[in-house]
């Protein structure tokens, strides 16, 4: 079975927010896995995602979740953006090689299709492991492959913040 029915690719509208008035520039329904664990998404050369000189454009990466992904073993995955050390392009007009290099890869959160982003170990329940969890991550011990799920508030940064909102969480408030 597969988590994710569809992924895409949308060319931001310029409120930097994904929408209904971004452009798709790239979707798959059908995709394997390579020995890495990956899934490559080819973006076609054309305007949608061509980009002038001295501008930048943002986009964004959407999954259409399987209906059955909540059910399912394991249920929880994360997007990883490998840009690689660096990239090719060419100049429109003239077709002189430019080179992109300053690229970082970018790693989302655990995503877990119906369950708690304060279920940090996604054993299904929300306790005091999952707050030992988060204050370890505060004090700098890894706790992989969780690591990122600790981030409760997606605020980019593993804080008290978030081990105040797992204690609530257990507490029911």
């Amino acid at each position: 079975n597969n988590l994710v029915d569809r992924i895409f690719v949308t060319r931001d509208d310029g409120n930097s927010q994904p929408d209904a008035g971004d452009t798709e520039i790239a979707s798959a329904t059908s995709f394997t896995l390579d020995g890495n664990g990956r899934i490559s998404l080819a973006l076609v050369e054309d305007a949608t995602t061509q980009i002038a000189a001295f501008f930048s454009n943002q986009y964004f990466i959407g999954l259409d979740l399987a209906a059955d992904a909540s059910s399912q073993v394991p249920g929880a995955f994360r997007i990883v953006v490998h840009t690689e050390d660096s990239g090719t392009a060419r100049d429109l007009l003239n077709s002189i090689p430019l080179s992109l290099t300053g690229f970082r890869n970018i790693e989302s959160n655990v995503i877990a299709p119906g369950g708690n982003p304060n279920d940090i170990n996604l054993d299904g329940n929300v306790n005091s492991v999952d707050i030992q969890l988060v204050i370890n991550r505060v004090l700098g011990i890894s706790i992989v492959p969780f690591d990122a799920r600790a981030d409760v508030d997606s605020s980019g940064a593993v804080n008290s913040v978030d081990i105040q909102l797992t204690i609530n969480t257990v507490l029911g408030l």
